[in-house]
C-alpha cells in the first residue's frame, strides 16, 4: 500500500503544481504505458524464474516441500497475478490513448496509470517478501507450525501427519548439515502441536479415526498414535545429533520431551509411561556419548515432570501407579548410569531425586491418595538399594592406591 499511496499524491501533486508540464507529457502516453508494462512484464518473470532455484536448493538439501509451500502460497502468486494484469491493462491503455482525442481523457487516463503503477509496484514488493520467507528456514518452519494447527482445527489427519514429518526431516537434515540454529528451532513447535492435538481431541465434537491395527501403539487409540508417530521421529534426530557430537540439540531435545511428557500426563496419565521411556532412553545414550550435563538434564526433567504432575494436575482420582512407576525406574536408571561412569560420586548425590520425590507423597494432599503406599515403597526399594551400597563403601577397609568406590548398584 505504500507504493500506491505514494503514486496517488504524486498524481495529485502533478495536477495541482505541474499542470503544463502534464500537458507536454500527454503526447507521450502510450510510450509510457508500454515502457511501464514492459518493465514490470520483465521484472516479474526474472523475478518468478530466479526464485525457483533457491527454492529447489532448499527442498532438496534442507526443507523438504518446500516446493509444495511455494505452490500454495496464494498471496505470491496474487502478487503475480497483479504484475501480469498491469502489464496488460498498460498495453490496453496503450492501444486505448492513440484513439482518444480529448486531452482531459488522456491526463486521466495518464493519473489512474500512475495509480496503477504503484499498485503494481506494491505486488511487486510482497511478492519478494513472501519470496524471502519461503527462502529463510526460520519462517518456514513458523509456517509449517501454523500449518498443523490449523490441520488440528479442520481434523485432517492426513495434513497433520506430514507436517510432523516436514519438522521432523527439517531438523534431521539441519543435523546432518550442522546449523544448530535450524535444528533446534524445529524441535521447538512439537509441544505446542501435541498440546493443541491433545485439547481437540476432548472436545465431544471431535471425530475418532481409526488407526492401523499392525501398529504396536499403546492403547490403540488415536492420541496414543500421534504422540508415538512424534517419538519415533524426535528418536532418529537425537540419534544423529549424537553421532554429530551435536550437545545443544541434545539438550534441546531433553526439554521439548519434558514438554511433551507433561502436555501427555495433563491429556491421559496413563500415556506417561511411554515418552518418559523415551526421555530415559535419550539421558541414557547422551551418557554413553559423555554429554554429561544432557543426562543431568534429563534427571532434573523427570524430577519436574513428577513435581509437576502431583501440583498441576487434579489427582484424587486417578491411577499413579503406572507414571510413577516409569518415573521412578528412569530415574533409578539414570543414577545407575551417573554412578558406573563417575565413580568418585557421592551416593547421597544420587538419592536426591528419590527423597525429594518422596517427600512430595508426604504431602497432606497426596498422602491420602489410594496408591500412595504402593509408590512410596517403590521409591524406598530404590534408596535402600543405594543405601546398602553407601553402606557396602563405609565397611571397605582403605587401602593406598586403591579407589574404595568400586562397588556398582545391583
Amino acid at each position: 500500500m505504500i507504493m500506491t499511496l505514494c503514486a496517488t499524491v504524486f498524481s495529485i501533486l502533478l495536477y495541482l503544481f505541474f499542470p503544463a508540464g502534464i500537458e507536454a507529457t500527454v503526447h507521450y502516453t502510450s510510450f509510457i504505458f508500454i515502457a511501464g508494462g514492459t518493465a514490470i512484464l520483465i521484472c516479474s518473470m526474472l523475478s518468478f524464474v530466479n526464485i525457483l532455484m533457491p527454492v529447489q536448493y532448499l527442498e532438496q538439501n534442507l526443507i523438504p516441500n518446500l516446493m509444495e509451500l511455494f505452490r500454495q502460497d496464494l498471496r505470491l502468486h496474487l502478487s503475480q497475478l497483479i504484475l501480469l494484469l498491469f502489464s496488460v491493462v498498460s498495453f490496453f491503455s496503450a492501444a486505448l490513448a492513440l484513439h482518444i482525442q480529448d486531452p482531459t481523457y488522456q491526463l486521466w487516463l495518464f493519473f489512474v496509470w500512475i495509480i496503477l503503477f504503484g499498485i503494481a509496484l506494491d505486488g511487486f514488493r510482497e511478492f519478494w517478501r513472501r519470496a524471502t520467507i519461503l527462502l529463510n528456514p526460520t519462517h518456514v518452519i513458523s509456517w509449517i507450525e501454523n500449518d498443523a494447527q490449523s490441520s488440528i482445527r479442520k481434523d485432517d489427519r492426513k495434513s497433520l501427519l506430514n507436517d510432523i514429518d516436514t519438522l521432523s526431516e527439517i531438523g534431521l537434515r539441519s543435523v546432518e548439515k550442522g546449523k544448530l540454529a535450524a535444528s533446534t528451532q524445529a524441535l521447538q513447535p512439537f509441544p505446542s502441536i501435541l498440546k493443541l492435538f491433545f485439547d481437540a481431541s476432548k472436545n465431544f465434537a471431535h471425530m475418532r479415526h481409526d488407526v492401523d491395527p499392525t501398529l504396536n501403539v499403546p492403547g490403540g487409540d488415536e492420541a496414543s498414535y500421534i504422540v508415538f508417530y512424534l517419538l519415533q521421529r524426535l528418536e532418529l534426530i537425537n540419534d544423529r545429533a549424537l553421532r554429530e557430537r551435536m550437545e545443544t540439540v541434545c539438550r534441546q531435545m531433553i526439554m521439548t520431551m519434558g514438554k511433551i511428557t507433561l502436555n501427555c500426563a495433563k491429556f491421559d496419565l496413563s500415556m506417561v509411561s511411554f515418552p518418559t521411556h523415551f526421555l530415559t532412553k535419550f539421558g541414557l545414550k547422551a551418557e554413553q556419548h559423555h554429554f554429561d550435563e544432557v543426562a543431568v538434564l534429563a534427571t532434573s526433567t523427570l524430577s519436574e515432570i513428577a513435581k509437576s504432575i502431583l501440583t498441576e494436575i487434579d489427582v484424587t482420582y486417578a491411577e499413579l501407579v503406572e507414571p510413577f512407576q516409569s518415573i521412578i525406574n528412569g530415574l533409578a536408571a539414570l543414577a545407575r548410569s551417573s554412578y558406573k561412569k563417575h565413580r568418585e560420586m557421592g551416593v547421597r548425590v544420587l538419592k536426591q531425586p528419590f527423597i525429594e520425590l518422596k517427600d512430595l507423597f508426604r504431602s497432606e494432599k497426596i498422602a491420602q491418595h489410594r496408591d500412595t503406599p504402593e509408590i512410596v515403597r517403590s521409591i524406598d526399594n530404590v534408596l535402600e538399594e543405594f543405601s546398602v551400597l553407601e553402606q557396602m563403601l563405609q565397611s571397605i577397609p582403605t587401602i593406598p592406591g586403591i579407589s574404595t568406590s568400586e562397588e556398582e548398584p545391583t
